[in-house]
């Protein structure tokens, strides 16, 4: 596609996939279309201020008559008494206005077709993308989409193969967008990503040292989390430069255009499905197992063992196997026609099957994984011992492993083993994020390390917070200053300590020295 005026901007698919346009024209609150062009297929999304609120396509699956045909909302008749069927916004009009359909449930069927043509377009691998600002969204066309939770969603199915070309360089910095919603379903993995960042911006490579999770699956989660909103980037080839924004912002832009129907050629012919480019060398068997044994078994699976179908000793040849048998039946991308629900459960269960993958396929972390559940299962069997109910809880076994982590960090800090130790309270923050003494001990350990002393200082704060009248806290805060050589904030913290516990000779003597 090439450019009608100075203010538009182009570009290659494989180079800016979609989801990632969305996320820039979000965070950057671009107003305007953005047309993509996959062979025959075509599609047009509007956002107002960055937020998408309406989107096109010319795929007959993606047409409102087709979906209202296979809904059972409309027949034969109601099309032949609208010869404008094609035109989605005429015919749209033409059901309200003749009460086949009420406002309130065809805003609700518009705003699942525009959902489920952004979730076709994000599986789009090549093809042509051009975004014009001047085209401007009509007020009465726009429909609110959770187009956060279908981002999150398509990260987590994206192949650790594929998220690691979309990193080019360690260096990149990430950074919240937002304060973190603790309601929105986060997996574990991005829950300790988010914490790990906290208020202060981090590398890849600074994430890779203080992680506590394989890489592949610390990529997976930051990508997940840019692309849906919640993380900020820096330092990487973004579709729009500085300068394309600068342009962009300084137009004074009328609404010269807005969105009419947009003309769609006849739908294309349907292409059959494409498989997963990793089934070479050789053919991989299709799994024995039906959709819905499938998903039961993925949603009742209490290891990644259960949730691949395979035994604890399986060697890694059968680990691949299984997975991939598994992921070329039930990959998200052959079910992006289906409802939302099943659409949604398939991309839970694809996610949860390819963390399973790739914790068994490494070898390090398929024997960190073992150690933890031989952990949960001496647990449970101490537990029996006790006369207590086997059955862990979720919480149990977070307070168990939250435990038993901080106390080998510990161990780690009396050998000056730093690096270890801080893996360690990392881990125990993980099961216990709202654990004062952890934050306290993950400050302490990242303190040794001079790129880390912005996030040890947060950590040392937030466990300050989390608990303010803890005297252990407030003195290792007081001496992550004094080893900092920040004494007149040393010297502050220690008078308001002292105030609020008078006599305490341990602040008094800490006093005294930076006092000489």
């Amino acid at each position: 596609m090439t450019p009608q005026n100075q203010l538009e901007v182009n570009g290659k698919i494989k180079a800016h996939p979609f989801a990632e346009l969305i996320t820039e024209i979000n965070q950057a609150e671009l107003t305007g279309s953005l047309r993509l062009t996959c062979g025959s297929h075509k599609t047009i999304v509007y956002f107002a201020d960055g937020t998408l609120v309406y989107a096109a396509s010319n795929a007959r699956q993606h047409r409102l008559f087709d979906i209202l045909l296979r809904a059972g909302k409309i027949g034969k008749k109601e099309l032949a008494e609208n010869p404008n069927f094609a035109n989605d916004v005429e015919f749209s009009a033409a059901l309200e206005s003749s009460g086949v359909i009420s406002k309130p449930e065809l805003n609700n069927i518009l705003a699942a077709q525009i959902l489920a043509i952004i979730t076709d377009a994000l599986t789009w691998e090549d093809g042509e993308w051009l975004f014009n600002p001047l085209a401007r969204p009509r007020a009465d066309l726009t429909f609110p989409v959770d187009v956060t939770t279908a981002l999150l969603n398509f990260g987590r199915c994206v192949h650790s193969s594929v998220i690691a070309e979309r990193f080019k360089s360690m260096d990149e910095q990430f950074a919240l967008a937002a304060e973190p919603d603790l309601h929105f379903p986060l997996l574990s993995h991005e829950g300790s990503i988010i914490r790990l960042i906290g208020d202060q911006p981090f590398t890849i490579d600074q994430l890779r040292q203080a992680n506590i999770m394989p890489e592949a699956e610390m990529l997976q989660g930051i990508y997940a989390l840019w692309i849906s909103g919640w993380l900020t980037r820096q330092g990487w080839n973004s579709a729009f430069s500085a300068a394309n924004l600068e342009s962009i912002g300084s137009a004074k832009l009328s609404r010269v255009k807005e969105a009419k129907s947009v003309a769609l050629p006849k739908p294309p012919a349907p292409e059959p499905d494409a498989e997963i480019a990793e089934m070479r060398p050789g053919k991989i068997p299709d799994a024995i197992i039906s959709l819905d044994d499938y998903l039961a078994r993925s949603e009742s699976a209490k290891s990644h063992y259960e949730r691949l179908g395979i035994e604890t000793d399986t060697p890694l040849a059968m680990v691949k196997v299984s997975y991939f048998s598994l992921a070329k039946l039930y990959h998200p991308d052959k079910f992006h026609r289906e409802g939302p629900e099943l659409l949604g459960r398939v991309q839970v269960a694809f996610t949860q099957l390819s963390q399973a993958y790739e914790t068994l396929r490494n070898s390090e972390a398929r024997e960190n994984y073992d150690y933890k559940l031989r952990k949960e299962a001496e647990l449970e069997a101490k537990r029996r011992a006790e006369g207590k109910s086997d059955t862990l809880t979720q919480a149990d076994k977070f307070l168990e492993q939250g435990a038993e982590n901080y106390d080998a960090g510990l161990q780690h800090l009396e050998q000056d083993d730093h690096e270890s130790a801080a893996k360690c309270f990392a881990r125990a923050l993980h099961y216990a994020p709202r654990n004062a003494l952890y934050h306290a001990y993950y400050g302490k350990a990242l303190s040794a390390f001079d790129k880390m002393r912005h996030k040890a200082e947060s950590e040392l704060q937030t466990a300050a917070n989390l608990e303010p009248q803890n005297p252990q806290i407030r003195l290792m805060l007081a001496e992550f200053f004094i080893d900092m050589k920040l004494i007149k904030r040393a010297e502050g913290e220690l008078k308001r300590f002292l105030q609020a516990n008078p006599g305490n000779q341990e602040a008094e003597k800490l006093l005294a020295r930076i006092r000489v």
